[in-house]
């Protein structure tokens, strides 16, 4: 199986339903998501994810990945 770390910020429908998209396409895999403060689907991100980290603030792509 493998792993993947997806850092998040969403803010609007379009991006979600971008990052559903990529989230189902990646098949059976442990799935790491970082969310960066988003104001919108983060229940649904909690629901999928085999690890769920949540960020008050968004502190950008590096950092993020590093936090996964």
């Amino acid at each position: 199986m493998i792993s993947v770390v997806m850092p998040v910020y969403i803010q609007n429908e379009e991006t979600l339903e971008l990052t559903k998209n990529a989230i189902y396409s990646l098949g059976e895999c442990s799935l790491t998501i970082i969310d960066n403060d988003s104001s919108m689907g983060g229940g649904y991100l909690r629901a999928l994810a085999t690890t769920y980290i949540r960020n008050n603030k968004n502190l950008g792509y590096a950092k993020a990945v590093n936090q996964g």
